[in-house]
């Protein structure tokens, strides 16, 4: 586990921000709502999971401008289990609005195709950090965005189909609230083979693209070097 871990403390450490497996890492003075526990050091099945997951994670991330984690005001990943939020309902990822991002390895383990799906969390979780960051809260209203949903829609019910449920949506998780929407969009936006099948739902789907759009500008106007041709770098 340390030779995992040092990989990962390396690639944190040129951003400022802590990473925590096994050991308390954290300052004293953070207080976490969600409940979680830590890896342990002797166990396969953790360092097996922490060697998969961590891989990702520097990929993904890779993909980021130090200014725009720098924006997203992060101060430390969390690679732990069992992790629940204030529900007491089990999570793949949170992200406090302290500057926290948590992962859970245990439902990593359990999924039969996890790496798409975890790519796609890691943006995922990065992007509600970027909202507390500049708009304070994830579900903050926006006008501009909720204009591109379908006339008469209203978040909280979703569909029953698992990919693009319905025009201006990547998923049914996106239809739950505005700030799931707005991270689910943006995952797509990273994450290269979901990047692919997003330019084809835009092509039919002018409120998706509009969200897209959107979105891109929001990055830009914080990053600008974080432009088209950014993006096309980064998902060839």
């Amino acid at each position: 586990m340390s030779g995992a871990t040092a990989v990962l403390n390396t690639f944190f450490d040129q951003y400022g921000i802590s990473i925590s497996t096994t050991q308390d890492t954290l300052p004293a003075t953070v207080k976490l709502d969600a409940i979680w526990q830590r890896l342990s050091p002797t166990s396969p099945n953790d360092l097996s999971d922490t060697k998969a997951f961590g891989s990702w994670l520097i990929d993904e991330w890779s993909k980021y401008p130090k200014a725009w984690i720098k924006a997203s005001d992060i101060q430390a990943v969390i690679l732990g289990r069992a992790l629940t939020a204030t529900s007491n309902n089990a999570e793949e990822g949170v992200a406090e609005p302290n500057g926290i991002i948590l992962y859970n390895l245990e439902l990593f383990e359990r999924s039969n195709n996890p790496e798409d799906y975890y790519r796609g969390l890691i943006h995922h979780e990065f992007d509600h950090e970027i909202e507390f960051g500049i708009r304070l809260s994830p579900d903050r209203p926006d006008g501009d965005w909720s204009a591109f949903n379908p006339t008469g829609f209203a978040y909280g019910k979703t569909s029953d189909v698992s990919a693009h449920p319905r025009q201006s949506f990547v998923t049914p998780y996106a239809e739950t609230t505005i700030g799931e929407d707005k991270a689910e969009a943006y995952s797509y936006m990273f994450v290269n083979s979901r990047s692919k099948q997003l330019s084809q739902w835009v092509q039919a789907d002018p409120g998706l693209a509009g969200k897209v759009t959107y979105y891109k500008a929001f990055i830009k106007n914080q990053v600008p070097i974080m432009d088209d041709a950014y993006f096309a770098a980064i998902n060839p």
